[in-house]
């Protein structure tokens, strides 16, 4: 599992990274996760990011983003 913040234009995403690319993390999903900490201090981590990730959210190649962290 790699997780990044990420900015895409003006905007700071949490992101999942799949080799090129990476898939915004839908924080709206659930409550009490809206920061990388809240994400990692999850009982489950890995399993509420690939939730988070679901097959219908944005996928941008990875050249389209800035890595913040």
């Amino acid at each position: 599992m790699r997780i990044a913040k990420i900015r895409l234009g003006a905007e700071r995403h949490l992101a999942w990274v799949e080799g090129d690319h990476v898939r915004l993390l839908d924080l709206e999903q659930v409550e009490n996760c809206r920061r990388l900490c809240d994400l990692l201090h999850a009982p489950n981590p890995a399993g509420l990011a690939r939730f988070l990730a679901g097959a219908e959210s944005a996928a941008f190649p990875a050249t389209q983003v800035t890595f913040l962290a």
